[in-house]
């Protein structure tokens, strides 16, 4: 949705980059009324001062949602420094809705290039308002942050972590691992929008230490130079990101965790004498080659995003390849070969020596080409895989769907079933929910074979509804039924997603997502007249159980009914006992207040012995029950006098074998028969003096 608010800060933000790029100074923080005593106010104070966001008539609007073509407007002018806009960049002729005249064209461009974002589906969808996820995944992407074989188990605590996928879940894991993000409550709320001061806190949390045309190491946290091509004889205490016109970049007696190269183009890189736990060539444009020599400590060089050709020459223990459609050409002896990214075309030289190269599940339609090449050891998860040429694969384990394996091979061992190989999701549900219905739907989940450990969740909008374990078999259906949240004057759109997940013996995790938006049309405003005009007393029915599953007024329906009747309890529990559509609906609230709690199917008094209509009260229970010599019933819950009371149904005398278990049609002598669940968690919950109401 392009909303107007959102359009004139954007349009704002395009005039400030444009008026700093000027030399013209930014507002200060004391222009602006809504910073002061603001939980981030430090932060926004800082973005200010950097020139990366800019206000409108006395307001920053920090809880705003920042748009997509914000993001990546402050993304690559944070990357590149100032002279972002000239930069290498892409062709982005097939994002449909970008055109040339939008004032963030180029920054779209270069970070396309630098692989930050992607079209989806022909577009880009710069100027909506950015969700959690995507913005997980821009500054991930941005900083080069996830691992080929990323760990994933810091997501585990967060519900709705489960319908993370791909490069998504890298990304956030990523993040989280490193500590720049975290959830509330036990979510992530990745499907939500991401306000301007949450994505700058990230930010500056990633990159704590900006600097242009200087190398300074900071005393702790990360840091990001730009015009900076040379560093030397310096330990760096976090991440070092070399940004901006950095084309040749020497590395000298440097120590750092991770040096990630995210420069407008790179020409030449040499390191020596450094110690570097992760070094990432990740580029926007031009070819490289490169040699550790054997003076270096780089336990992992990475391949990652950006554009250009990567030749790698000389002894490796890790190489990864992280990004996607690199061409990277390996002249080197290698000892783990590792491809989490899409798309790459991988080129091993008559000299080349591989000792285990492994493509990960999120690592689709990679070529990996070998001239005279002998790979130890292979293995393949990423579909579509191609390995093709002369040479010697010794030991290849193909997992991988749709794999095209042409090149010589020594032992294989197939198995297109792994993970979830071969399984079908099929997703069905309404295109247009009426009002007054709850979401119901179904997904039907087929295995070519038995006995995988599976998990299924459901989400709505991003949000975690519910979820099962369940063991595959040949065919299984999995329901869900969601009172989905309305608006009161508009249809809006919700996204219906299920995630069936399985973790291998590997540890590597494998996840099928099927989806459906649905039209959810706006729930009715009732007037106190309507109200009493729907809500009716008197069996509605066919006296069958079915009927009773099918039917009943809606849980906004049924909360007008008892806050406009002005019911009162003395307790914080209502029960309004529904002849209509034989039901026991349990509020909690107050007076005018009331929201719907518990809502159990029952029956009710048969013809000729109808249960009193009125209003009454809980005033005793006993769990003994009663019993004839005809039956047993319990709990009991009296509400009307010693005579009438809710209790389980018909059981035969001092048994738990059901003599009669009608129930959802008007059936009893006159009192409230219920599902033994439901009945005892009246007797539990409910105290005396809560107010029953039968009509």
């Amino acid at each position: 949705m392009k909303l107007c608010m959102i359009r004139f800060a954007v349009c704002c933000l395009a005039v400030l980059l444009l008026f700093n790029a000027a030399g013209i100074t930014a507002a200060a923080a004391e222009d602006y009324g809504d910073i002061g005593g603001h939980w981030a106010e430090k932060t926004l104070r800082r973005a200010l001062e950097d020139g990366y966001l800019v206000g409108s008539e006395g307001l920053l609007r920090p809880d705003a949602p920042i748009t997509g073509a914000e993001a990546v407007t402050i993304l690559t002018r944070v990357i590149s420094g100032p002279d972002a806009g000239t930069a290498e960049a892409t062709d982005l002729s097939d994002a449909a809705d970008l055109s040339s005249d939008d004032w963030y064209y180029m920054a779209a461009a270069k970070a396309v290039a630098m692989g930050i974002l992607a079209p989806e589906n022909g577009r880009l969808q710069l100027e909506e308002a950015l969700s959690r996820e995507r913005a997980f995944l821009m500054l991930a992407n941005a900083f080069q942050l996830a691992a080929a074989g990323q760990e994933d188990a810091v997501l585990s605590p967060y519900t709705d972590s489960g319908r993370l996928t791909g490069r998504m879940r890298a990304a956030t894991a990523a993040l989280a691992d490193g500590g720049h993000i975290q959830g509330y409550g036990d979510a992530l709320h990745t499907y939500k929008s991401i306000t301007r001061a949450e994505f700058m806190s990230v930010l500056y949390s990633i990159v704590p230490h900006i600097q242009t045309g200087a190398r300074t190491a900071p005393g702790d946290g990360n840091a990001l130079f730009t015009g900076v091509s040379r560093l030397y004889d310096t330990a760096y205490p976090g991440w070092v990101f070399l940004g901006g016109g950095a084309a040749d970049v020497s590395l000298y007696e440097v120590e750092a965790p991770a040096v990630v190269i995210r420069s407008d183009r790179l020409d030449t890189l040499q390191a020596g004498f450094s110690k570097i736990g992760r070094l990432v060539i990740a580029a926007a444009g031009g070819d490289v080659s490169f040699n550790p020599g054997m003076t270096n400590e780089l336990p992992v060089v990475a391949v990652g995003d950006g554009a250009g050709r990567v030749t790698l020459s000389g002894r490796f223990d890790q190489v990864e390849i992280t990004g996607s459609n690199r061409t990277v050409i390996l002249d080197a002896r290698v000892n783990k070969l590792r491809v989490s990214g899409s798309g790459n075309t991988v080129r091993l030289g008559d000299d080349a020596q591989v000792s285990e190269l492994t493509v990960y599940p999120e690592g689709a339609n990679n070529t990996i080409e070998l001239n005279g090449t002998t790979i130890e050891s292979c293995t393949l998860y990423g579909p579509g895989t191609v390995i093709s040429g002369r040479g010697l694969v010794k030991a290849l384990t193909d997992n991988a769907q749709g794999s095209d394996i042409t090149a010589p091979f020594g032992q294989r061992t197939v198995n297109k079933d792994y993970g979830l190989g071969g399984v079908e999701v099929t997703l069905t549900a309404p295109d247009t929910l009426p009002p007054d219905r709850a979401l119901e739907a179904a997904v039907t989940v087929t295995a070519p074979q038995a006995g995988k450990a599976c998990h299924g969740a459901w989400y709505l909008d991003g949000r975690y509804i519910d979820g099962t374990d369940l063991v595959l078999g040949d065919e299984q259906t999995l329901t869900v039924s969601i009172d989905v949240p309305r608006t009161a004057d508009v249809p809006v759109s919700a996204e219906l997603t299920f995630v069936l997940s399985h973790t291998g013996a590997d540890g590597i995790r494998h996840a099928l997502t099927a989806a459906k938006t649905v039209t959810v049309e706006p729930q009715p405003v009732y007037t106190a007249q309507e109200v009493l005009s729907l809500v009716t007393t008197g069996y509605r029915g066919d006296y069958t159980l079915a009927w009773a599953e099918e039917n009943d007024y809606t849980p906004q329906l049924k909360e007008a009914f008892v806050n406009v009747k002005g019911y009162t309890s003395k307790t914080q529990y209502l029960v309004w006992v529904s002849i209509a559509y034989q039901r026991v609906n349990i509020f909690s609230g107050s007076a005018g207040n009331w929201k719907l709690e518990k809502c159990f199917i029952v029956g009710t008094g048969a013809p000729g012995s109808a249960t009193p209509t009125g209003v009454f009260q809980i005033f005793n229970r006993h769990t003994r029950g009663w019993t004839t010599k005809e039956y047993t019933v319990r709990p009991v819950i009296n509400f009307i006098n010693y005579a009438y009371g809710f209790h389980s149904r018909l059981y035969y005398p001092n048994s738990s074998e059901l003599r009669d278990s009608r129930i959802g049609f008007p059936v009893s002598h006159g009192c409230i028969r219920m599902y033994d669940e439901d009945v005892n968690w009246m007797y539990d919950n409910l105290p005396d003096g809560t107010t029953v109401v039968v009509y």
